[in-house]
């Protein structure tokens, strides 16, 4: 059986707490960005929260949140 397919807008996610809590409320749920769009999604995260000046832990944060939107894995 198919799973739902839900077109999400994660732009409005801005801060690393509002990263966080997204983290923590959605450890339960599966996402994956389809095709050529996750490049363009990871993009999208990374200079949106200017991933090249953040400290290491903040990095691990959108690290993980990259890995829970996109399905790939951290490598």
């Amino acid at each position: 059986m198919g799973g739902m397919v839900i077109a999400m807008n994660e732009a409005k996610l801005t801060t690393l707490e509002q990263i966080r809590a997204f983290l923590k409320g959605t450890e339960a749920v599966e996402f994956s960005v389809c095709g050529k769009d996750c490049y363009g999604h990871i993009g999208d995260v990374l200079g949106r929260f200017r991933y090249g000046q953040l400290r290491r832990p903040d990095k691990g944060v959108i690290l993980c949140y990259l890995e829970r939107t996109t399905g790939y894995s951290r490598q």
